[in-house]
């Protein structure tokens, strides 16, 4: 049986895009680490303001285990061969999802209402398929080994992760993100000068 993590939302558009690069300095990650399994498996696990006023709701089942690693990454894996996750926030949001650690007995299924984008962090480059299907390459850490990278969906409310696996003992984490937008340099080079012509304008008509 494959082992296979896919984050599902309730609805599917479009396909996949990638991107040349990602920065985590504009995000803030969310903090779940409150996380508890049997709460989330039991039917849903609330986290309220989880980033600023922001909630969260988790929902879960399958027989994978989950558990909260630190650092900010929820970890999936152990003795297990499936789980779905659920996640519905409380208001529109730009997301990033962080994994790390896939390889050829892993596929991520990045799926949602918005064309999800894809952005390589560290190892092989994975293989990319349907909508989102991440299958990583290669085993080990090394540059040439297991795939990490970035997958962000803009103003999505739910979104979710199903994890199946091809053997025991195999563990993947991920930690989730609000995008914070921050406006191209370009824009206030723009936005000065406007500013000042209205001054000058306003002075002149009094």
């Amino acid at each position: 049986m494959l082992k296979k993590i896919m984050v599902v939302a309730l609805v599917l558009l479009g396909g996949v895009s990638t991107a040349n690069a990602f920065s985590t300095s504009n995000v803030d990650f969310f903090d779940l680490s409150a996380w508890d399994h049997a709460t989330v498996t039991g039917g849903g696990q609330v986290f309220e303001d989880v980033c600023g006023d922001l909630d969260l709701i988790v929902a879960g089942t399958g027989n994978s285990f989950t558990t909260f690693f630190g650092g900010g990454d929820v970890q999936i894996g152990g003795n297990s061969d499936q789980l779905s996750l659920a996640f519905n926030l409380s208001a529109p949001t730009d997301i990033v999802i962080e994994f790390n650690s896939i390889d050829p007995q892993e596929i991520i299924s990045f799926l949602s209402a918005v064309t999800p984008v894809y952005t390589h962090g560290s190892g092989l480059v994975p293989t990319l398929s349907n909508n989102l299907d991440i299958t990583g390459n290669a085993f080990g850490i090394s540059p040439t080994g297991v795939s990490s990278g970035f997958v962000t969906f803009e103003g999505v409310s739910s979104f979710g992760i199903n994890y199946e696996a091809l053997t025991d003992q195999k563990f993947d984490g991920f930690s989730i993100g609000k995008i914070n937008t921050v406006p191209e340099p370009g824009a206030f080079a723009l936005l000065v000068p406007g500013l000042l012509f209205g001054l000058v304008f306003r002075r002149n008509r009094r």
